[in-house]
């Protein structure tokens, strides 16, 4: 209500307008505020326009072209700076790919380089020791399960013995040579799994059983050669070829020969054996036996011919025929030249059997499907019926050795020519080394040739426990490989040994004093004692003079080695003559005497008894 009595409604509804109105720019200011921030935030950063809007500006036309040209001047600058930055961009861009490209391919080249360590210390062939003592090829390699002492056989008819702690690098001698059979080559050599005894086989038909130091224990029995029924024999009649013992029993051993059989025998019983594998080809000819091997769980086993057929036995079933056989194993289409399987060796975690042969092939089976080999690795000359084919511990590589060309003269009897053809061809060979050739058994490539020596190999043994390569060769040498990041204790033992002093003539290894060269004697410490008990010093002894040789000089009469040697072929015929004899040279009966005038004149007349003479029987 008013001073007068009237309602104020119409003044108040006034207020209200202006109070909303009050609100509206005040409201439209802050708006304006906060717009004008964020564009002079903006122009700020680019450095474009006022601070106040355009449609808020009143601009006269002369403004508004300088306003234009400056648009435009800034908008160019505005290009220009997101030109360098987008440069900018590109360079870090560039760097950044440029670094990841370099950190990629060290990456790489680290990876490559670990690999070839890797595949450089894959296989322990670093460093060789060679074992020197045999004159003839190497023809048997045996060594015990721990990988201390390692037997070898030779063409020469001996078996040598090595012990790795024992020897060092100047003395790499063998400590024990044995003939075991007299005049016969060794063929193969198999320690039993304690290692205190090993089996031998060689020329003759009887295996033989020694002690590890070699002593002589048994000889097993031979047969009877002039039987027709082998079977009705006890032993072999024909030269062994090999000896392995059993994989599951260990008292029991296998044998096999050219005589068409292969025999296992009790060790404890040495008059007969087991059993007996009879082979007869198609015709029921008799084949001689050259490889054999047994499953590790003394299931299967394996058997190769002379004429390149695989014969596979159940050790279940009764041995009166083979359960499977594979004729076209390494069968040759000329009927002249007969293969021979070197070896065969099955493989412990997988169902494949290897085997090797003179046809210069590795041939892999699967036991499941023998009609056809899963792969064949040609071109591995081999000339030995005895060369092996093994699977590396882990089962992850094939390993085998090949052998040298040979060269064959035409018949020319001329000296010359054949050198020439000798020069010729070993200029065009390719395989002059005896290799050892890795293959992985999964993909069947050639992973690895290492060159041994300058002759065809003979024998392989990879020892599990010391990782190490034991090869025999056609040089008479055995050589041990080995790889000091991966081989344990056998070659390393002797290169690591220190060397032992040598021994003197009277077997003495160190210096011998006497007792008076010593500083400090038990009894004579002072000067006193030594001169009372007649002590002398040793560099105050007198030393005999040296003889002179030459002419003499100073007193002393010189001395020649003729002299020497002619006191031995000239004698003096003073010292031989008698006395009393030469005495009797001067004495003559007729002339005067010399020396016994007196006895002319008082010797009397010698009387002597004269016995009257009988008349003899004519007389009378």
């Amino acid at each position: 209500m008013n001073n007068f009595g009237f309602p104020t409604s119409f003044g108040s509804s006034r207020n209200r307008r202006k109070k909303q109105q009050q609100k509206n720019n005040s409201s439209s200011n802050n708006y304006l505020q906060s717009a004008n921030s964020n564009n002079n935030n903006l122009i700020n950063t680019l450095n474009f326009g006022p601070s106040v809007p355009l449609h808020l500006q009143r601009k006269r036309p002369y403004q508004q072209r300088n306003n234009l040209v400056g648009k435009s001047q800034e908008k160019e600058t505005i290009k220009e700076t997101i030109k360098e930055k987008e440069k900018e961009n590109k360079e870090t861009i560039t760097k950044k790919l440029e670094n990841n490209l370099m950190n990629e391919q060290n990456k790489t080249k680290k990876e490559s380089n670990e690999n070839q360590e890797e595949n450089e210390h894959l296989f322990p062939i670093s460093s060789d020791l060679m074992l020197k003592g045999h004159t003839r090829t190497i023809s048997a390699i045996g060594i015990d399960r721990a990988g201390s002492r390692l037997l070898t056989g030779s063409r020469d008819y001996n078996v040598k013995f090595w012990d790795f702690a024992a020897m060092d690098r100047r003395n790499v001698v063998s400590f024990r040579s044995l003939q075991p059979a007299e005049n016969q080559p060794i063929f193969s050599i198999e320690f039993s799994q304690n290692g205190d005894i090993f089996l031998l086989a060689t020329g003759s038909e009887a295996p033989l059983l020694f002690h590890r130091d070699g002593v002589f224990l048994k000889e097993f029995k031979k047969g009877y050669k002039y039987l027709s029924d082998i079977t009705q024999t006890m032993g072999h009649i024909a030269p062994l070829s090999g000896v392995k013992w059993h994989t599951r029993i260990k008292r029991n051993f296998l044998t096999w020969s050219y005589d068409s059989t292969a025999r296992i025998w009790d060790a404890e019983d040495k008059t007969s054996q087991i059993s007996l594998l009879r082979h007869r080809d198609r015709r029921g000819r008799k084949i001689g036996v050259s490889s054999l091997d047994m499953k590790s769980d003394g299931t299967l086993i394996a058997t190769g011919c002379l004429n390149g057929v695989i014969y596979l036995w159940d050790n279940k079933a009764p041995f009166r025929k083979a359960t499977r056989k594979i004729t076209e194993a390494h069968v040759s289409k000329d009927i002249e030249s007969n293969i021979i399987i070197s070896d065969l060796k099955f493989a412990k975690s997988k169902q494949l059997l290897l085997s090797r042969a003179t046809d210069n092939t590795i041939k892999i089976w699967d036991l499941r499907k023998t009609s056809k080999p899963l792969k064949v690795l040609d071109d591995l000359l081999l000339d030995s019926d005895q060369m092996e084919v093994l699977f590396s511990p882990d089962e992850k590589h094939i390993v085998t050795g090949t052998s040298i060309e040979t060269f064959v003269c035409e018949g020319n009897n001329d000296r010359r020519e054949n050198q020439k053809q000798i020069s010729k061809f070993k200029q065009n060979s390719k395989n002059d080394t005896g290799n050892l050739m890795f293959f992985n058994s999964t993909t069947f490539q050639l992973e690895r040739q290492y060159p041994v020596c300058n002759e065809s190999l003979t024998r392989i043994k990879w020892h599990p426990k010391i990782n190490q390569i034991i090869v025999g060769a056609k040089d008479s040498n055995v050589h041990v490989l080995y790889d000091p990041k991966i081989s344990k204790k056998g070659a390393m033992l002797t290169v690591n040994n220190k060397v032992k002093k040598q021994k003197t003539e009277s077997g003495v290894g160190q210096d011998v004093y006497r007792p008076q060269d010593l500083d400090n004697v038990k009894g004579m410490k002072t000067k006193r004692r030594r001169r009372r008990r007649g002590y002398v010093e040793p560099t105050k002894r007198f030393e005999p003079k040296a003889p002179i040789y030459g002419k003499g000089h100073s007193g002393m009469l010189g001395d020649n080695v003729t002299k020497r040697v002619m006191k031995k072929f000239v004698k003096n015929e003073a010292l031989d003559n008698d006395p009393r004899n030469a005495f009797l040279k001067h004495h003559d009966v007729d002339s005067k005497p010399y020396f016994f005038k007196v006895l002319k004149k008082n010797q009397p007349n010698s009387i002597f008894y004269n016995p009257p003479k009988e008349d003899s029987d004519d007389e009378k």
